[in-house]
């Protein structure tokens, strides 16, 4: 029986200061400093999240080398803070009334698969009371916002009066990530809290899962009723000791341009794009666990178990994408026009049920029922380790008639999106185990397709 919930507020708060200064003609720097706050509260209206002296400074240069405003080089270097969910207000801080009975059964279902009756019970375990947390259970006390990190540098230049060519490299790094994760280890390990033995997870001497809201990697600084009398207790844990290793992300690009304006009746303009984006952490929005729809909420750092084997190429990591657009508009009010996209394939992963660590062989997606640890049948199976999804190609088209008539401009539409209906897979089902370990029959089939062949049309009026 499980119930949460209640009414909560947050609060940001954000200052900044900007100048551009033209140092010589033709020489430009933009620079600026942000200043971001965050207060998240219970629903009893406590403060149990507060972050202050975010800094973020930004820094850009353009620079015209030939002074005849045909070409740009610039660069640009900047940090970038990422608020604190709201989500974590109900996740983390709520009410929660959370109770786990076992019956004995006595083979007797019902026609949709539900027992016929309830037998004797055999356990219990109130998990939660229904009473809202003591903010100080909440988080790591040295805990820092999630905090991303940028650089970029590119050139354009024209050539001739109406095409336009350029090169852009990127590169970003998560410097820090604020995630929930267990200190269960830590207390067992380093504070010799019996129950919080991982060995114990499932049984009635378990003292339950100890999360905590921090930055993986780093030591927990915060409170715990270490000797069970009711009153929590200042502790501090070493990193090495909670056995969770620090969040990585690390997104690498290179993008090619071209384009011609409109001129002439027709414009064109496409781009190439290699990226490579690898780690152990798949962001805010974790697109690893496919059937996981929660904002920095992942379960993988839950224990460094379930981080083992985690680094790779992640979940949005496609190598190679090309797109192009062009339109060509004739002069009795016709415009066709069309659209073309090509990118690789994302990696696949092969997710199973931990070979030893029972704290990791407990925990399954509640989405679906299945273990999230980077292993099958107890071999390791690191991320990314299982071949790619299918590339895609798409190709759409435009055709728009405009004519003037009474009252106004008026235009008719028609628009064919995946002209030759491809039909890809965009995403597969990453999960080849059961929690028993047994192989699962859906792995790596295909959870989405491509978008099939959709047709629009559109009526316009201008007046």
């Amino acid at each position: 029986q499980y119930n949460q919930g209640g009414v909560f507020d947050s609060y940001s708060s954000a200052l900044y200061a900007q100048d551009t200064w033209a140092v010589v003609p033709g020489l430009t720097v933009n620079f600026g400093l942000r200043w971001e706050s965050y207060d998240n509260r219970n629903g009893l209206g406590q403060t149990f999240i507060e972050t202050n002296g975010q800094w973020a400074p930004r820094l850009g240069v353009v620079w015209d080398p030939g002074a005849d405003g045909k070409s740009k080089l610039y660069a640009s270097a900047g940090v970038y803070h990422l608020p604190v969910y709201s989500k974590y207000n109900i996740y983390l801080a709520s009410a929660v009334y959370n109770t786990e009975s076992r019956y004995l059964f006595d083979g007797r279902l019902n026609d949709n698969g539900s027992p016929v009756a309830l037998d004797d019970e055999i356990h219990s375990v109130v998990w939660a009371d229904g009473m809202t947390p003591d903010p100080r259970e909440v988080l790591s006390e040295n805990f820092d916002a999630t905090a991303l990190q940028q650089v970029s540098v590119g050139y354009e230049r024209m050539l001739g009066e109406v095409w336009t060519v350029g090169v852009r490299g990127v590169a970003q790094r998560f410097d820090r990530v604020l995630e929930d994760f267990s200190i269960n280890l830590g207390l067992y390990d380093h504070l010799g809290v019996e129950c919080a033995d991982p060995a114990l997870t499932g049984t009635d001497e378990f003292c339950g899962v100890a999360m905590r809201l921090g930055n993986p990697g780093a030591p927990f600084q915060g409170w715990y009723d270490v000797d069970g009398d009711g009153e929590l207790d200042r502790v501090s844990i070493p990193s090495e000791a909670l056995g969770i290793p620090e969040a990585e992300l690390t997104n690498l690009a290179v993008e090619l341009t071209f384009g011609r304006r409109f001129s002439n009746r027709w414009m064109l303009e496409g781009s190439y794009v290699w990226s490579h984006t690898y780690g152990n952490y798949g962001g805010s929005f974790d697109s690893d666990l496919i059937v996981n729809n929660a904002k920095e909420t992942s379960s993988f750092f839950d224990s460094g178990t379930m981080m083992e084997n985690s680094y790779g190429d992640l979940a949005q990591d496609r190598r190679h994408n090309f797109k192009a657009f062009g339109m060509y508009s004739f002069d009795f009010g016709l415009d066709v026009g069309g659209g073309f996209f090509y990118r690789t394939g994302a990696p696949i992963n092969s997710y199973g049920r931990h070979p030893s660590d029972p704290f990791a062989q407990a925990y399954v997606n509640p989405y679906a029922n299945v273990p999230t640890t980077f292993y099958t049948a107890g071999e390791p199976r690191p991320r990314g380790c299982c071949g790619r999804t299918d590339d895609l190609w798409n190709l759409d088209l435009m055709v728009q008639y405009s004519f003037r008539g009474p009252g106004g401009q008026f235009f008719i539409r028609g628009d064919v999106f995946n002209l030759t209906n491809e039909q890809a897979s965009e995403m597969a089902w990453d999960f080849a185990e059961f929690p028993n370990g047994y192989p699962h029959p859906f792995y790596g089939e295909t959870l989405y397709h491509q978008r099939p062949r959709t047709v629009r049309f559109g009526l316009g009026w201008s007046f």
